[in-house]
Order: C-alpha cells, then sequence, then structure tokens
C-alpha cells in the first residue's frame, strides 16, 4: 500500500471493472434503442396500404434512457479517477496526489450514481418483467382487433412481451451489475479514507506477527550484549 495513495490497485481494480460494466450497460441500451427502431420500421413496413400502427413502449422506454445517461455519467466520472490513480497529479503545493485528496467527492459521486441507477433499474425492471408494448392498428377510424395485430406479430416472428425480447434482456441484467461494481469501489474507497487518516495505524496492524517476533528477539540479544 502506498503511503500517499492508499488502496492503490485495489481501488484501480474496481474502478476499471466499475467503468467496463458501465460502458457495456450504456452499450445495451442504445443497441435496445436500434433494434426497437428497426422493429417498428419493420411492422410499419409489412401492414397494409393506409394503416397506421402506434406502438407504445413509454416505459420501459423512459425508464431506460435514465438508466442508461447515469451509466453514461458513472463511466465518465470512473475514467478520470482512474486517471487520477494513474497520472502523478497533484494537489497544488500540497503534494497530496489529487487520487487521495478527492477521496470523499469519489465516494459521494459514485453513491450518487448508484441510487440513481438502482431506482430506474427497479422500474425498468418491473416493467420488463411484467408488462408488454402497447400495439394498435387503425385503418381510417377503425382499430383493428388485437387479434389481428398479434397475428401481424407472430407472422414476423417478433412479440411485444418485454421479458421475451433479448436485446431487453441484457438492458436488463447490465446496469445491475454496474451496481454492485459501484457497490464495491464505494467500500474501497471508505476504506481508503481510512487508511488514508490513520496512516500508522494501518501500518501497524498490517505488520506480520512473524516479523514482530524476530524484532523483539533482536532487541533481547541486543540487551544481552550490552
Amino acid at each position: 500500500m502506498s503511503s500517499t495513495t492508499p488502496l492503490k490497485t485495489a481501488r484501480l481494480a474496481s474502478l476499471s471493472v466499475t467503468w467496463a460494466l458501465a460502458v457495456a450497460a450504456c452499450g445495451t441500451g442504445l443497441n435496445a434503442l436500434v433494434k426497437f427502431s428497426d422493429e417498428e420500421d419493420l411492422i410499419k413496413s409489412r401492414v397494409p396500404r393506409g394503416t397506421v400502427v402506434d406502438i407504445n413502449v413509454s416505459d420501459v422506454h423512459t425508464t431506460g434512457i435514465i438508466a442508461c445517461t447515469i451509466c453514461l455519467l458513472t463511466a465518465i466520472i470512473t475514467s478520470i479517477y482512474v486517471l487520477f490513480l494513474v497520472l502523478p497529479l497533484s494537489y497544488r503545493s500540497s503534494g497530496t496526489p489529487l487520487a487521495t485528496r478527492t477521496l470523499r467527492l469519489q465516494w459521494m459521486t459514485l453513491a450518487f450514481c448508484a441510487a440513481f441507477i438502482f431506482a430506474a433499474q427497479t422500474a425498468f425492471t418491473v416493467f420488463f418483467a411484467t408488462r408488454s408494448a402497447k400495439v394498435t392498428a387503425f385503418i381510417g377510424n377503425t382499430q383493428l382487433p388485437q387479434s389481428v395485430v398479434d397475428g401481424v406479430e407472430k407472422s414476423l416472428g417478433v412479440t411485444s412481451v418485454y421479458k421475451h425480447i433479448g436485446y431487453l434482456r441484457l438492458a436488463a441484467v447490465f446496469p445491475w451489475l454496474t451496481i454492485v461494481a459501484l457497490l464495491i469501489t464505494i467500500g474501497i474507497t471508505i476504506t481508503a479514507i481510512s487508511h488514508a487518516r490513520n496512516p500508522d495505524a494501518v501500518r501497524a496492524s498490517s505488520s506480520s506477527p512473524i516479523a514482530e517476533k524476530s524484532e523483539m528477539k533482536d532487541r533481547e540479544e541486543l540487551q544481552e550484549r550490552v
């Protein structure tokens, strides 16, 4: 452990994993948006001319966008904190590394991201597990029966049930993994704060019992010689 940058290796590892999962979560969210748009265009292109199709996915769309945005913010923040650890950046003339000086700010911003992702992803997961897209079709002012809409979906090989859509499953999983990584990183960061405040106590607690016994023995032998 470095005396000026406590738990450097552990923090670097946890921040890197958090960054990777946040990027993956954001990527799966954007992938879901693109694939939904493609499926929507496919359905609308296969219905008879003059038919108006409306696909309402506002529930998962809104919560998914929020979760994706906060995951992107998490990736940016963790990238900055990784740079603090990798580059020799110090706070003014004090010589204290920014990686140590900003420990309190780090855990607070990471906790903020974890809380918002949790809130958005909880709602998204509930919608994903229990709901489906609301698909309606009209010819003029006449709404087509739901059985006709379901038949068109089946013929195209698509489904309106969220939990049966593969790309939504990924969007439902990765943000939760990001939250787990964030919680681990927050725990390591808080531990680093206590190490930075009490470096002498940490060194004493981390010293080897064998080394202590050897040191005591050397002292006794020295006293005997004197």
